[in-house]
């Protein structure tokens, strides 16, 4: 029933081809939708106004978010900045909320300090867990007040860049670029604020990104290369802002026990719990190998053992040679596969990001 409800609401968010009922459900959430917007809008106006103020560090600060819910490449892309940054010298800390797990979001956790990460992704939740295990020698810190987590990082761990993840509706905490994501395939869905539609707030608030990245999770389809550029364009010239493209490109897929690859032309059972999975699917398909079988879970879903052996079950009855996963997920279903001695192996696909990152942050030329 809940699966039911959530599929069509979705629908509802990215779908033109609605059916009569759709439609006057459609109506009922665009009423619920003024509400919200109108607490959004204020709030953004008592920080544009002085009444609420932005708290300032001295170290400069990286906002990297999205105008939408669900994936639009934004945690990979946090991920690609922090590790730029290592390589030029900067001592970098990414600022997280820590949505999804289990440690409280009232206080500053930190996952890890550069050198040693201190919780499991069920505790830390998916996203800063990966980025403690993808940005060697960033600090990684979660807590809803993310200028308490700032004050912290720079008084005990040594910063000279906060990059939040997920940042652009966080306006507590003044930022020095933000960088607004945007999916190319989902763009901002039917254009809605939520629940009608899939915007976090009103497209007006594009206004306040200094940079717009398109992320393009197809870079093996021409045409698709073609009209993310156009669209790129198309928002340069409308909002007067400078836009990148950035590729989202397979790297390959590898056993998440020894790191061999999969051979191409296996038979894959596929599962992921991300924003937006057919992404995920689709990269498979187009790299080579043969897809029988996929299941999807909610963003940011807990996996439990029942979760971790009902999809053993399914992939042995569907004749799978392989388990494949997100990156994402593959954090969160560790802790199983050393419990078990399965003939079905779990692999993982990662991805690479491709985009002018120089370019990106040509800002910080200088900084010291």
């Amino acid at each position: 029933m809940m699966n039911n409800i959530k599929d069509t609401v979705k629908k509802i968010h990215y779908s033109h081809d609605l059916t009569p009922m759709e439609n006057m459900l459609k109506l009922f959430l665009m009423l619920m939708s003024i509400p919200y917007t109108i607490a959004v809008t204020l709030r953004y106006l008592m920080y544009e106004t002085g009444i609420k103020k932005a708290h300032s560090v001295p170290e400069y600060v990286i906002s990297v978010g999205n105008l939408t819910t669900g994936g639009s490449g934004k945690t990979p892309l946090t991920a690609e900045i922090a590790k730029t940054l290592q390589i030029k010298g900067f001592r970098t800390a990414i600022l997280s909320r820590g949505y999804g797990g289990t440690l409280s979001q009232k206080n500053t956790n930190v996952i890890a300090d550069g050198e040693k990460i201190y919780y499991n992704a069920q505790e830390a939740g998916d996203e800063p867990y990966w980025l403690a295990k993808n940005t060697y020698g960033s600090r990684i810190i979660t807590g809803k007040n993310r200028y308490k987590s700032a004050l912290f990082a720079e008084k005990n761990l040594g910063v000279d860049v906060f990059i939040l993840d997920d940042g652009y509706q966080h306006l507590p905490l003044h930022r020095n670029l933000d960088i607004l994501v945007i999916d190319y395939v989902n763009k901002f869905g039917n254009n809605q604020v939520l629940p009608a539609g899939p915007l976090r707030e009103p497209l007006s608030e594009i206004r306040r990104a200094d940079k717009i990245v398109v992320v393009n999770k197809k870079p093996h389809d021409e045409q698709e290369v073609k009209d993310c550029r156009a669209y790129a364009r198309y928002l340069a010239e409308k909002y007067d802002k400078q836009v990148f493209v950035c590729n989202m490109k397979p790297l390959g897929i590898f056993n998440l026990m020894n790191g061999d690859p999969l051979p191409y032309n296996s038979k894959i059972f596929a599962f992921s719990g991300i924003g937006q999975p057919q992404s995920f699917f689709d990269n498979i398909e187009n790299s080579g190998y043969n897809l029988i079988k996929t299941k999807t879970f909610d963003d940011h879903y807990l996996y439990q053992e029942y979760d971790f052996m009902k999809i053993l079950a399914d992939s042995k009855e569907c004749g799978a040679d392989a388990i494949v996963t997100t990156e994402k997920d593959a954090v969160k279903i560790q802790q199983f596969l050393y419990a078990i001695d399965d003939e079905i192996p779990f692999y993982v696909l990662k991805l690479g990001v491709d985009i002018e990152m120089d370019v990106l942050l040509e800002e910080m030329n200088g900084y010291v």
